[in-house]
This record gives C-alpha cells, sequence and structure tokens, in this order.
C-alpha cells in the first residue's frame, strides 16, 4: 500500500483482529477480512492532515459498533448463522432511542472533525434562514399582525373612491354622506367619521411643539372598544358646535411631555392658540389611526349645513358579526350611488371601498407584494439548502472508506441514511440559531430605515423577532434540514453496501453524482439571476429616483412645513401678512439666497382638482384633472426654474390684477395644443354651466415639469400654478417653505425656526428636511423594499459563487485521472483547462437563461405592485454578464489546479 504508515497502523488493525476474535467463526469468515481492509482504508486515509485524533475517532467508532455487535450476537445466542443475510445482528442493536442517541453524537462528533465544512455549511444555512425569517418578521408585524385592538378583523376602513381616476385615488367624505350612510346602512355596528389635522401645542412645560391629531365623531372610543386610562371619553355634547373645546391625548405624549402627572386631567394646554382642556390620557401604545397624539371631538352638524360645506372625513366602521367586507361595500357602493342620482355635484359617480385596516394601510396590492418579496427571499432559502446539500453530498462521497467501514460492521442503509439526516438536521440547527441573528438584525435595519425616511411606524406596525418568529425559524429548519438531506440522502439509499466494500473511495466515479452535481450548478445558477434581476429592477429604480435629473437644482434647497391655526388667523388677510412678514425676514439672512412659500412640494404633490377651458361647459365628471399649486413669486429662483415661454410669476401679481397661472409643459402640451400663454382656464368649473369672466384664470407662462419624474400613481402629471396672494383660502391647513442656500441645507433650520417663533413663539416648524429627501421619501416603499432586495441579490451571488466553485472544483478534483491521461497523450494544460472551463460553461449558460425567464416573471410582479420599471436592459444585461464571470472564476481556479497535475503521479496512484 503506497503512503502507508505500518506503525501507525498494525496496532489498530491488531487491536481489531483481537477483538473479531469474540466473535463465532462464522462472522470472522464472512466479514474478519472486509473489516480488516475497510478499519486499515479507514486510518490509511485520515494518517495525513488531522494525525492521531482523526484514528482515534475512526477506531473509537470501529469499537464501538464491534461492541454493539457482540451485544446483538449475544443476544440471539448465535443462532443465525446464515452468510450473505446482511445486517440483521449488526443493525439490531442500534435501534431505538439509544441509537438515535448515538446517531447523534456520531454526526455531531464527525462535523468537529471537519470544522472547515460545518461552518461553511452553518454559516450558508445561517444566511438562507435568516434572511427569509427577516422576511416574516416584516410580513407579520405589516400584514399579519394586525391591530391590538379587541376583535380587530372587524374594524375596516371606508373610502370613497373615484373610478375614473382609479382603487387608488381616494376622495375625502363629507359630514352629510356620513349621516346619510349612517342612517341607512345595516351591515356595520358603527360608523364614524374623522378628520386628520397637524397641531401647535403649547404649554409652559417644553417649547411649542407640532403634533399629529385627529378630530373625531361621536362614538369614536367605543367603536374601536378603546378606555381611557384617565378622565373620560367624549360625550355627545363635546361634540356639538360651539362647545368648550377638550382633548384627549396619548399616553406617550402624556410621558413625554407630561412626565406621565396625573394632574394633566383637568388641565389646560394651548392647541393651534385656544385653550384646550384635557379630559383624559388614552391607553399605552394606542394612537389610531397611525400615531396620532392629540383627539378632538369634531363639531360639524350636517344639519346646519349646507350639503358639500364642512371638513373632508375619513370613515372607519366596525363589521357586524359575521358580516364581511364584501356585503358593506356593496351596501355601500348602492346607497352612494343612489345619493349621487340624488345630488350629482356633491355625490355623483363615486364608489365604496371597505377594507380590513391594515390592509388598507398596505394599499391596493400591499400584501400581495409583500407575499411576493416573501417568496423572492425564499429562493435564497432554497439557493443554501442546495448548497448545503452539494456540501453533503461531496462529503459522503470523499467519506466513502467510512460507510464501508459502517456497512462492514453491518450498518443498515436506513442506519446510514439516518446519519445523513442528522448531519443536516444538526447543520440546519446551528443554522437556525445564526439565523435567529440576522432575522433580528434585518428587522432593526427595517425599522431604522422606515424611521429615517417616513418617521416612526404606525402604532400597530411591530417588526420584530418574537414568538411566531422563532416557530416559523424553527419549520424553516427541519424543513430546510431534510431538503438539504435530500441528495445525499438517495445517494446513499441507492449504494450497495457490497459496493462500498468493494471500491471504497471510487464510490464517487458512480456518474449519477455527476449528473446530480451539474444539476445543482443549474439551480444555483438560475436561482441567483431570478433574484439579481430582481434586486436590479428595484435598484435602478432607486438609482433614478437619488440620482434623477429632475429638471430642478434641488441639491441646496430646504423643506420644511408649517401650519396656520384658523383660530389665530381666521381671516385671509391675517394669513398673507403673516407669510409676507416670515418672507422678509427670512430674505434678509445671508445664508439664504431665495426663499418661497407653496401649498405642494414639487415632485410630490398628493391631490388634484378639476379644472376646464374658458367657453367650455362640462358635466360631472367631465372636466380634466390636474395637480395645483399656490406660491410666492420667489418659489422659482428657490428652485432653479425658467419659463419655457411666456413669463414667471411676479410679486405684482396681487388680488387686485388680472388671475394669472403659469403651467407646465405637459399641461400646455395636452391642453392648450401648443399655444399656451394667453389661454384662459378655470379651476373647479361649474357643472352643466359656461363660467363667468371673472372666474377665468390667464396662462402667462411655461415650466418645466415638477411632478411625475416617477410616475407611480394613477394622479396627473400636468400642473397649475397660481400666486399665493390671489388664492387666499391657500395655505389654510398648512403650507410648505421652500430655501436655497449655498451651504448645508439642513444647517437652515435653527436659522427658520428662529425667525419663526419671532413672529408666533407658538408656532413651531415641521418635518424640516432637502428638497430631493423630501421627493424620495414619497417613494420610501421602493427605497426600503428596494435596499432589503439588494441584500436578498447580494446574498445569492455570494452563494452562488460559492456553490458553484464548490461543485466544479468537485467534479474537477474526480477527472484527476482523465486529466493524467490527456496530459500523458500531450495535451497541455492549458488546453485542459480550457477544456474543463468550457465544459462548466455551458450548464451556467442553461441556468442564467431559466434565471433570466424566471427574473422577468419577478420583475413584472414587482411592477404591477411597487410600480418599478420591468424593463430595465441594463439590469438584463448587467446579471448574465455578472453571472458569466463570477462563474469563470470559479472555474478557472479548479481546472488550472487540476491542468498542473503530474500525469505520472495521477497514473501510478490510481
Amino acid at each position: 500500500m503506497r503512503g502507508t504508515h505500518p506503525q501507525a497502523v498494525n496496532p489498530w488493525a491488531r487491536l481489531i483482529g483481537v477483538l473479531l476474535r469474540l466473535y463465532p467463526g462464522w462472522f470472522r469468515r464472512e466479514y474478519g477480512q472486509q473489516i480488516h481492509e475497510a478499519a486499515r482504508a479507514e486510518l490509511q486515509s485520515t494518517s495525513s492532515g488531522h494525525g492521531a485524533v482523526s484514528r482515534w475517532h475512526v477506531a473509537g467508532d470501529v469499537l464501538v459498533n464491534l461492541g454493539r455487535a457482540w451485544m446483538s450476537t449475544v443476544r440471539s445466542g448465535g443462532a443465525e448463522r446464515t452468510p450473505g443475510r446482511r445486517g440483521s445482528r449488526l443493525s439490531s442493536g442500534s435501534g431505538g432511542l439509544r441509537g438515535t442517541g448515538h446517531d447523534l453524537r456520531a454526526a455531531a462528533r464527525g462535523l468537529l472533525r471537519r470544522p472547515g465544512f460545518a461552518l461553511l455549511a452553518v454559516l450558508t444555512m445561517s444566511v438562507g434562514i435568516g434572511l427569509t425569517a427577516a422576511m416574516f418578521s416584516i410580513v407579520q408585524g405589516l400584514a399579519l399582525r394586525g391591530l391590538p385592538l379587541e376583535d380587530a378583523e372587524q374594524i375596516v376602513a371606508i373610502r370613497r373612491v373615484d373610478p375614473d381616476l382609479g382603487e387608488g385615488a381616494i376622495v375625502a367624505s363629507g359630514v352629510h354622506l356620513l349621516a346619510d350612510l349612517t342612517a341607512e346602512q345595516t351591515t356595520l355596528q358603527g360608523l364614524v367619521g374623522w378628520q386628520g389635522v397637524v397641531m401647535n401645542i403649547a404649554d409652559e412645560h417644553e417649547p411649542a411643539a407640532s403634533v399629529p391629531g385627529l378630530k373625531v365623531g361621536d362614538g369614536f372610543l367605543s367603536l374601536l372598544r378603546v378606555n381611557p386610562v384617565l378622565g373620560r371619553d367624549f360625550t355627545r355634547d363635546d361634540g356639538a358646535p360651539g362647545a368648550a373645546p377638550v382633548a384627549l391625548i396619548s399616553h406617550g405624549l402624556w410621558h413625554a411631555r407630561f412626565g406621565a402627572d396625573s394632574s394633566i386631567v383637568g388641565a389646560t394646554i394651548r392647541l393651534d392658540g385656544v385653550p384646550t382642556q384635557v379630559v383624559g390620557v388614552l391607553e399605552e401604545g394606542f394612537a389610531f389611526p397611525r400615531n396620532t397624539d392629540v383627539w378632538l371631538p369634531l363639531q360639524a352638524d350636517a344639519a346646519i349645513l349646507e350639503r358639500g360645506e364642512g371638513p373632508p372625513l375619513f370613515l372607519v366602521g366596525r363589521l357586524r358579526e359575521g358580516g364581511s367586507e364584501v356585503e358593506a361595500q356593496t351596501e355601500l357602493t348602492l346607497l352612494v350611488q343612489r345619493l349621487g342620482e340624488a345630488y350629482p355635484e356633491t355625490d355623483g359617480g363615486y364608489r365604496m371601498l371597505v377594507k380590513e385596516w391594515t390592509a388598507d394601510f398596505l394599499g391596493s396590492g400591499g400584501r400581495q407584494g409583500l407575499l411576493t418579496m416573501l417568496l423572492a427571499v425564499s429562493m435564497v432559502l432554497v439557493l443554501a439548502c442546495v448548497n448545503v446539500a452539494n456540501l453533503l453530498l461531496v462529503r459522503a462521497i470523499a467519506g466513502s472508506r467510512e460507510l464501508a467501514l459502517r456497512a462492514a460492521l453491518g450498518a443498515s442503509r436506513a442506519r446510514l441514511v439516518r446519519q445523513g439526516l442528522f448531519d443536516a438536521l444538526i447543520i440546519a440547527g446551528l443554522g437556525a440559531g445564526g439565523g435567529v441573528v440576522i432575522a433580528h438584525l434585518g428587522s432593526l435595519w427595517f425599522a431604522s430605515a422606515w424611521q429615517s425616511l417616513v418617521g416612526a411606524m404606525p402604532f400597530y406596525v411591530d417588526v420584530r423577532v418574537d414568538t411566531g418568529v422563532v416557530l416559523f425559524v424553527s419549520v424553516l429548519a427541519v424543513a430546510s434540514g431534510l431538503i438539504s438531506a435530500l441528495l445525499p440522502v438517495l445517494q446513499v439509499a441507492r449504494s450497495d453496501s457490497q459496493d462500498l466494500l468493494r471500491h471504497g473511495a471510487r464510490t464517487g466515479a458512480n456518474p449519477g453524482v455527476g449528473r446530480i452535481s451539474r444539476g445543482l450548478v443549474v439551480v444555483q445558477v438560475a436561482v441567483a439571476c431570478a433574484l439579481l434581476v430582481g434586486a436590479g429592477v428595484f435598484g435602478s429604480t432607486v438609482g433614478d429616483l437619488r440620482g434623477l435629473d429632475l429638471g430642478l437644482d434641488l441639491d441646496r434647497v430646504f423643506t420644511a412645513a408649517l401650519t396656520l391655526p384658523d383660530s389665530v388667523y381666521p381671516e385671509p388677510e391675517q394669513r398673507t401678512n403673516f407669510y409676507t412678514a416670515l418672507l422678509a425676514r427670512l430674505g434678509s439672512q445671508p445664508d439664504i439666497d431665495a426663499v418661497a412659500l407653496t401649498t405642494d412640494l414639487p415632485l410630490s404633490g398628493r391631490g388634484s382638482t378639476r379644472f376646464g377651458l374658458a367657453g367650455n361647459s362640462y358635466g360631472a365628471r367631465e372636466a380634466p384633472r390636474a395637480r395645483l399649486a399656490a406660491v410666492s413669486p420667489e418659489y422659482f429662483d428657490a428652485l432653479g426654474l425658467a419659463a419655457v415661454r411666456g413669463r414667471l410669476l411676479s410679486a405684482t401679481d396681487t388680488p387686485d390684477t388680472v388671475r394669472v397661472a403659469v403651467v407646465t409643459r405637459s399641461f400646455a402640451d395636452r391642453h392648450l395644443d401648443g399655444n399656451p400663454v394667453g389661454a384662459r382656464i378655470v379651476l373647479a368649473p361649474p357643472v352643466d354651466a359656461v363660467p363667468e369672466t371673472d372666474q377665468e384664470i390667464e396662462v402667462v407662462g411655461v415650466v418645466d415639469e415638477l411632478y411625475g419624474a416617477v410616475q407611480t400613481t394613477s394622479l396627473p402629471r400636468e400642473a397649475i400654478l397660481v400666486p399665493l396672494q390671489q388664492r387666499p383660502q391657500a395655505g389654510l391647513t398648512g403650507i410648505n417653505l421652500v430655501a436655497r442656500t449655498s451651504d448645508e441645507p439642513l444647517a437652515l433650520t435653527g436659522i427658520v425656526q428662529s425667525e419663526l417663533a419671532a413672529l408666533d413663539p407658538d408656532l413651531p416648524l415641521a418635518a424640516p428636511t432637502t428638497a430631493r429627501q423630501a421627493f424620495v421619501t414619497n417613494y420610501y416603499y421602493l427605497v426600503v423594499f428596494g435596499g432589503l432586495f439588494g441584500v436578498f441579490g447580494l446574498a445569492a451571488l455570494l452563494l452562488s459563487a460559492v456553490g458553484v466553485y464548490g461543485v466544479i472544483a468537485f467534479a474537477t478534483s474526480r477527472r484527476t485521472h482523465e486529466v493524467g491521461v490527456r496530459l500523458a497523450l500531450g495535451a497541455t494544460s492549458r488546453s485542459v483547462a480550457r477544456l474543463l472551463m468550457r465544459q462548466g460553461l455551458w450548464r451556467v449558460t442553461i441556468g442564467v437563461a431559466v434565471g433570466l425567464v424566471v427574473g422577468r416573471l419577478l420583475a413584472s410582479a414587482f411592477a404591477g405592485t411597487f410600480g418599478v420599471s420591468a424593463s430595465a436592459p441594463v439590469v438584463f444585461v448587467t446579471v448574465p454578464v455578472v453571472l458569466v464571470l463570477t462563474s469563470l472564476l470559479g472555474s478557472w481556479l479548479p481546472a488550472r489546479r487540476a491542468a498542473r497535475v503530474d500525469p505520472a503521479a495521477t497514473l501510478s496512484s490510481e
């Protein structure tokens, strides 16, 4: 035996021979020589690298199995002596729990003997399980957990929508519609209206601050089955017009601003400058509808208002026991249609949507999008399982001498199969531990990314690793272990124990193993390609958002919001004077180059209005829509906008002059036939009547686009800009400030807040940020989920690269004899390397082709759900190139190593 070390092997062989003498003669005659040969081969294979430690492990396995075989022989009385009957004695002593425990210990010892293999397998499984569990925690937090309220599945959002603009075009309801629906509907236990407001809170405890507020109708808390922890609920009298102002505050605001002082109940605070009595503190964690801090009674009575008057409302209801969303939606839509026939000007042409509350928050297709993301990341887990399966398969083939030894000692195929399963389950179990850590880190990253882009998550969203996620990880671990063990176990199960004894290490020559390995390459590359295409589609869209040439110079533009409360500034003249004074003070600051006010930030408008061309009449739903913003004259300088045609708005456009407007290029092209300057339009034209001349607005100029740089909504991109001075009702509920600077934009925060406090100390500045960040925030879901998918894609690329390298390296090592023959016959090392690489490349090509098809389907699903572009040619070219280059590198290294072997040494060793 070439390369043996008698001094290391012979003592163990003699010991085995002594132990065999304890067996009956038929056993020694049948199995003795095979046991000697298998043990000698296994001990020889461990004579280098791991040294005495490995030989002790091998010898220990031999001694343990011989001992069990002896016990089995004693229990059976030695009666069964028929030669050729396999496994009856040597396997019988290993059943039950005792045998299982031994197999687990043996599997653990085997992994410890190969720490590099074990570490790689565990890390691979940790990545697959961890990323999948992280995505599951996000899905659970956003879509599955629901509202933390009693019978939360009955709470539904009720939206009025404009079918002409799509399901996402929500139109606020009014107090009259609420009253009519409440009186006639039968499918809901209750129905309440609410109006979201931003409020300025001031008191002696802290400086003025801007807080999210809600004006709610009667029965709001009882509908949600929530009670104050301090104080009382609103009464019907609190909602009567002219009633003394009262408020409920959140548990979080009570702690943060008032130090959890119970004397807050009955105390007076200033809300929008109005002294308001706090009558109660709500339960901890409650902040309905999202992150509300202050609730006020809605003081609006339909009986004393004209139809169409009153605050814009959104509706929340609770289904009756056994009721469904479909039934409620059908009934409410029929009621709205009847109201539309009776009141076409205010209620005509709408329909109603009824959705469970959290599903409504996610929007149309939101849950489908999350489940699509979960399905996509599960492909990473599949890739991890394929990699571990390949590692186990390679390990099983490389350890065929060990299998031969165990077969010689009487281990049945069932025993060998079970051993393989335990190997995979131990790896998956350890991977599950690492997966929990990765899932926790992923949850923290998601919450941090959301916070940085959007602010606090809705109060009912809790993305974390909880018991449900741990249970999910446990199921994944078991499933992943079984899937990973499938191919190696089937390979062992199909192997004949006599072949194992006869061929030893050459069992790996089985051609079926080669086919399995080649198939694994195709699967790995296909999965990685599909995920990289999906990640590339997301990434290209997010890259467009961050680096897009928006036609505007936003790099040095500061933005913030402020609200002038109607209680303090009830008259248009008061608001105009305040805005004028604020702009004058900020314009005198040396760090500010230009400053302006607008009712709608560029690139991120959230609403639209109907308009018409002068001289035309329109039916109830015939007038087209466009974005509308009221701006101060410096708006164009602050954004770096120039007139494409005509002129811009100026300070001379006052209430006493002709009403004018500037429109965007898309508006002029679509509605004014390329002759915009001098055209006349009418905002919100009257139905079935020609508007009066004094309602007309003259178009004086055209500018580049302000909206729709990335069009992912049904809102129009065409826009109309009018002077803020000529539209005094604009900015009633809030306005945005934009300021250009030559320095860091956010450095203006303190300056703006100081000048604002000098004019009104109770008026805080809200949401200071940069103009570009404000734009990106509108597409936060693309940024957040694009980042997630980027991580999935990188993980897929890494796992694929490692897996392809491992498979090709293993396949190449099995062809050492062939390589030696080729070299001995005159082939050059370079030609042999090219041959091996070329044979590996066609499998990669098949995988890429399959992956591109799957990736295209994945990109189409994302396009429909998230509004990303499914046609990204750069992605569909770059991904195959990256994968092919990566695979070529993975093929080149083992091919280069194989081509450098010594043919004489290789052939002689065979």
